[in-house]
């Protein structure tokens, strides 16, 4: 083996060593996630991400605790099959819609009964109304409802 070659093969691994133990500057926004915060991961070549709990993170994995087993179980991605990471907001709170529907037809049915006695009365069973039916809206479905997730991109692999 000539010198040539021999130190264009030592430049070819040292490359290759530091792009796999440099994962890129957005890779720091990762490590720096707090343990328990939620966040989903897509690995390359699958089309819907994992959703669990931030554990742990370096330059070459992420490690994260998925609830959706029998018990809690820990799971790891290696950083060359991660395509890209989210944080996830989930809030079970009820659908904005229904609260909003359920106090334009109390309003509106607390004003139609309320009318007969003139307006100041019409407005004030129109409140009335209003507020019966964002309550009766507001209560949980009998059925049961998947929580609202708003996901934000924190890390996609170049």
């Amino acid at each position: 083996m000539t010198r040539a070659s021999l130190l264009l093969l030592l430049l070819f691994v040292h490359s290759a060593l530091r792009a796999q133990s440099a994962p890129g500057p957005h890779w720091e926004k990762v490590v720096q996630l707090p343990v328990g915060l939620y966040i989903a991961v897509l690995e390359r070549g699958h089309q819907y991400p994992t959703s669990c709990h931030m554990d742990s993170a370096d330059n070459t994995t992420l490690a994260c605790i998925s609830e959706f087993y029998e018990t809690p179980k820990r799971l790891v991605f290696p950083i060359s099959r991660i395509a890209a990471v989210y944080t996830e907001d989930i809030t079970p709170d009820p659908d904005r819609r229904s609260v909003l529907l359920g106090t334009a037809i109390g309003a509106g049915i607390g004003a139609a009964v309320g009318s007969t006695g003139g307006v100041k009365t019409g407005l004030i069973f129109s409140a009335l109304g209003a507020g019966m039916g964002a309550g009766i809206a507001s209560q949980p479905p009998s059925y049961p409802r998947p929580p609202r997730i708003r996901r934000r991109l924190i890390y996609s692999s170049p």
